[in-house]
């Protein structure tokens, strides 16, 4: 007879596990440690953007990153310390861990009660998909504390097989199976205008909470492991210096 297929199985096969969440490095061009640490007007060489090229700015959720495929909810863990020196060239797999959650376990409740209304569409994504998404609630991000009734997710990427997608699909798949989401726009990058964005205290599009921060998404298909991505938040403002020489 044939081989049961892996729908028929799924107790005997051991789960795949999923590509872990990257680490987005900043947009800014920085220098220091510590107390000299300060981030410059201009861009960080390391992310592969240009300013006056089209970017999506897309906006940056205070919540804690979860990662689901058709097997399971996972979530990304440090292996290294935060303020240790060997994260700066660490690779993503000496630097992170990644596990399975398990939802009815107490330690997990809040992210439980974010995700509660997707859980079943995580299970009809392909094999081979990832969603990545942040995990909200008034327990999770300090921003949420007044709306104690917000318990929600916002997605931000997809991987296949291990590869990043572009953002443009991550726009249609998410339209495609019903999920959140995060807000974004269209816009020239232009590190003056994304200073001045967040120096002005904003919301969210659709939540009266304050914006942490946007992360820029290059604009295109068929970009190598989802093309350019960096990250520059509201609190990075006071680091930033006006000494802007080379």
């Amino acid at each position: 007879g044939r081989t049961p297929t892996k729908a028929n199985s799924t107790n005997k096969v051991k789960k795949e596990i999923p590509r872990t969440q990257r680490k987005i490095n900043h947009l800014l061009d920085h220098e220091g440690s510590g107390d000299t640490f300060k981030y410059f007007k201009r861009l960080n060489g390391r992310v592969g953007f240009t300013e006056g090229k089209e970017v999506y700015l897309t906006e940056k959720w205070d919540g804690t990153t979860v990662q689901a495929t058709n097997q399971g909810i996972f979530k990304r863990f440090d292996k290294i310390k935060k303020g240790d020196s060997r994260k700066h060239n660490a690779s993503e797999a000496e630097r992170y861990d990644i596990k399975e959650l398990d939802l009815d376990d107490k330690s997990n409740k809040h992210i439980a009660k974010a995700l509660k209304n997707y859980v079943e569409v995580f299970k009809t994504l392909p094999d081979g998909y990832c969603v990545y998404f942040e995990a909200l609630g008034p327990n999770i991000g300090g921003r949420f504390k007044h709306i104690p009734s917000f318990h929600e997710i916002r997605v931000f990427d997809f991987s296949l097989k291990g590869e990043y997608l572009p953002f443009e699909e991550a726009i249609t798949l998410a339209e495609q199976y019903e999920l959140p989401l995060t807000s974004y726009k269209s816009t020239t990058l232009n590190i003056s205008n994304i200073l001045d964005l967040l120096d002005n205290p904003t919301c969210y599009d659709d939540v009266d909470a304050q914006l942490e921060g946007y992360v820029v998404r290059e604009v295109g298909y068929d970009l190598p492991n989802g093309g350019a991505i960096a990250k520059i938040r509201v609190d990075d403002l006071e680091k930033v210096s006006n000494d802007n020489i080379n």
